[in-house]
């Protein structure tokens, strides 16, 4: 493992920046301290400087290290969560650089991957890192995405730490949930970003505090967390998200062969086996020469339904057209 960490150290040292497994989806990561190499994250992916990098630490000493107080949300949550999808917005210090956000807060976690906590251990510096994908498109829940992504374009810019089979998928497959305390009430912290913990389960967290959870639904002046572009995980092939009643039927100009469509959902089945093969799902129909449109039908149902938030977030970003059957 140490010689893997090693080559990794040493990419970094070549300008390199090293794409890294978590359990979400894999990430381009650079050190904090590296803003040459921060800078090259914008560049590959054409990120536009004012959306936010997310910091990955290997331990709650080493988030400690950069927030000297942590709030007392923060500690019942990261007790709780970490490692894990949650990413929460926490006071920048100054040693924070701009480019890693560029308001009063930035966004860290714990990722629940050990190669990747290994790997922070030793270089014993945190790591920024979005998804290893384009900005806006698809996020790599797979290797094989990553060798038709930014590998593709970008081979001797970057540096794989770890070797992944095709078949070997993150565990969860959707970002993180990120969540911020309210500038209005010191007591009500929101959530920027869907994720699979989701507001019942942060609740149930801080049930014996005084803090509750809302779903931020008001769009903020200044851009928080990433992940809140109107277009965002987007297949390149056009994808229509229908939200059907039980005895639907398509419109005859959507019945068309080159249209492909995905019924994903199977209620036994559930929001989290969902989440985990969305990106993978959308990643082959994009393949898919033949598919001129991707039709992804929703049972209408299942809309409101908070466990299903994360899925749908995802989606609505995705489409280019939303449709009720």
């Amino acid at each position: 493992m140490k010689d893997l960490f090693l080559e990794g150290q040493e990419a970094f040292n070549q300008q390199k920046l090293v794409i890294i497994p978590t359990e979400t989806v894999f990430g381009l990561s650079a050190p904090i301290d590296r803003e040459d190499l921060l800078e090259k994250i914008f560049t590959l992916k054409n990120r536009p400087k004012n959306n936010p990098l997310i910091v990955h630490c290997s331990s709650l000493e080493m988030v400690k290290s950069l927030v000297k107080n942590l709030p007392p949300w923060a500690l019942l949550l990261a007790k709780k969560f970490w490692p894990g999808p949650l990413t929460l917005l926490l006071p920048k210090p100054p040693e924070i650089s701009p480019l890693i956000s560029s308001t009063a807060f930035f966004g860290v976690r714990i990722p629940n991957n050990p190669l990747t906590l290994g790997f922070i251990d030793f270089l014993k510096t945190p790591l920024a890192a979005p998804s290893a994908n384009e900005f806006t498109f698809l996020s790599p829940t797979q290797h094989l995405h990553l060798e038709e992504g930014l590998l593709k374009k970008y081979q001797n810019d970057l540096y794989v730490l770890g070797a992944f089979s095709n078949k070997e998928s993150c565990e969860i497959g959707i970002e993180s949930t990120i969540l911020m305390p309210s500038q209005e009430s010191e007591n009500i912290l929101l959530i920027l970003r869907e994720g699979i913990l989701d507001k019942e389960e942060l609740e149930k967290a801080l049930i014996d505090s005084q803090y509750k959870v809302k779903r931020e639904t008001q769009k903020k002046e200044q851009i928080f967390a990433p992940g809140n572009y109107e277009k965002h995980y987007a297949p390149k092939t056009p994808l229509i998200l229908i939200f059907a009643s039980e005895n639907y039927s398509l419109p005859e100009h959507l019945n068309l062969a080159e249209y492909k469509k995905v019924f994903p959902i199977e209620i036994e089945k559930g929001p989290l086996s969902t989440a985990k093969e969305l990106y993978a799902t959308l990643h082959r129909m994009d393949k898919d020469s033949s598919c001129q449109k991707i039709l992804y039908i929703f049972p209408k149902k299942l809309e409101s339904h908070l466990k299903w938030q994360a899925v749908l977030d995802r989606l609505k970003r995705a489409s280019s057209e939303i449709m009720y059957l």
